[in-house]
């Protein structure tokens, strides 16, 4: 089913895995996964733009419905993200924890200026190991 709203275009049926994600205006995958973990994944040579994480940000409002849950931001493979971008992720009101995955030292260098420059007030950690990262989230529960 697709159904287009001001901020993005969904393609969904059940948003439970990455094959029936929803997906944003700039191809960025967002879904949430048993048990109970938001996924972004950026498609390769992003380029992430203060829109397109505005987009992102209104799915995964959609799909937490009211709710706080952890979240893997995979970096892998994206050339940039703005500011605007992080500062849009930083201030995620459905968002209790972030890990940020990516393998390659590009990866590296923007979850660190991820985390460094707008540092957000959750827990986050950078991962090359998507196992780690989705361990490390189970532990960051949200309680609310």
């Amino acid at each position: 089913m697709t159904t287009d709203t001001s901020a993005a275009t969904l393609a969904r049926d059940d948003a439970s895995g990455p094959d029936t994600a929803l997906v944003s205006d700039g191809g960025i995958r967002v879904w949430l996964e048993p048990p109970g973990i938001l996924r972004v994944t950026l498609p390769e040579n992003a380029a992430v733009t203060g829109a397109h994480a505005e987009s992102v940000a209104d799915l995964v409002r959609q799909l937490a419905a009211d709710r706080r849950y952890p979240l893997l931001l995979d970096l892998t493979g994206a050339t940039s993200v703005s500011r605007e971008a992080r500062k849009v992720y930083c201030r995620a009101a459905s968002v209790c924890a972030y890990a940020l995955l990516g393998h390659s030292p590009v990866d590296r260098v923007l979850a660190h200026f991820f985390l460094g420059t707008e540092r957000p007030m959750l827990p986050s950690k950078f991962f090359t190991s998507e196992a780690e990262a989705l361990a490390w989230l189970e532990r960051h529960a949200c309680l609310d």
